[in-house]
């Protein structure tokens, strides 16, 4: 005898089979490969707390991440550690810093060194700027634990912003 698929039933095995896929649907934590972001990050000097969030106090104005679609959120603080200025006037900053996530569904910190680079006009007016932060490996915690990657930061000296691209890998 031969049976026949209601639509009741039909229906059913589409949910079930929907569930079990997303149920071992890789995250990009477990997919091992990068997880692409992006953003506008701002100064941070009064929306960041460095006391609330147990770091030391930064060197450099703290950057602040805002909750946007594809970014992170939270707070970078920056430590410099050494510059240098080129015969033409480029300005090599080199330091190391932590993000603070204050995203309360994906908590966790992580550390990043960094390359600023910037060149000045006669007056003191930034003419460009930007900086490479890639991320030190074992210094994730919370949901960065693992994590590896680079965030790529340009000035944008109209807007008094400053853009952001990367990728997160775990």
């Amino acid at each position: 005898m031969k049976r026949r698929l209601t639509i009741l039933g039909f229906i059913t095995l589409v949910v079930i089979a929907l569930t079990s896929v997303a149920l071992i649907a890789p995250t990009p934590a477990s997919a091992g490969g990068a997880m692409k972001i992006s953003g506008t990050i701002l100064d941070g000097t009064d929306l960041c707390d460095y006391e609330a969030d147990g770091v030391a106090e930064p060197t450099i104005f703290p950057l602040y991440f805002p909750m946007e679609e594809g970014g992170l959120h939270g707070c970078l603080y920056s430590y410099a550690d050494s510059y240098d200025e080129s015969p033409s006037g480029t300005i090599r900053e080199r330091g190391h810093e932590i993000f603070i996530s204050h995203d309360p569904n994906n908590v966790g910190t992580f550390e990043s060194t960094y390359l600023f680079t910037v060149k000045f006009d006669e007056d003191g007016n930034e003419l460009w700027g930007r900086c490479q932060h890639p991320i030190i490996k074992g210094t994730g915690t919370g949901i960065f634990e693992g994590v590896t990657g680079r965030i790529d930061i340009k000035d944008d000296i109209g807007a008094g912003n400053f853009p952001y691209k990367g990728h997160l890998r775990w």
